[in-house]
């Protein structure tokens, strides 16, 4: 059961930072961001492959995507049995992405036959002064 929920910049995260976004799986399939209550059960994810998306438009196509990370390079597992992964960005990888606007993003499963949404939502960040 995939759920929606925000990466927004009350987060304090800024235009111009490296980041690491914490999923945490849950035995249900939501996911828990990393400023979410992480005490639900945890999915056991040994085996899977993940792709994060960021997006202006839900409706856009994959490849206009702005953000593309894959595991195991782009997503890492922290504790793939407890269902704990990163997402990495660097600074270059927000580079097109306007401080106070509205974006999309989007985690999913990707292993064939067991392709899932895992979760989605509102992607904003705060406009850093420092480029």
């Amino acid at each position: 059961m995939a759920i929606e929920y925000d990466i927004h910049k009350s987060w304090g995260y800024f235009t111009g930072d490296d980041k690491r976004l914490r999923m945490r799986i849950a035995v249900d399939g939501s996911v828990l961001a990393d400023i979410l209550d992480g005490t639900a059960d945890r999915e056991n994810t040994v085996g899977w492959s993940l792709s994060w998306m960021v997006k202006r438009h839900k409706t856009d196509d994959d490849d206009a995507a702005i953000i593309t990370k894959t595991s195991p390079l782009g997503i890492v597992a922290v504790d793939a049995s407890a269902g704990e992964w990163d997402v990495v960005l660097s600074a270059s990888d927000v580079a097109l992405i306007l401080g106070d606007r509205q974006y999309w993003h989007e985690l999913k499963r990707t292993n064939a036959g067991f392709k899932t949404v895992l979760t989605q939502g509102r992607f904003t960040l705060r406009q850093s002064v420092h480029e």
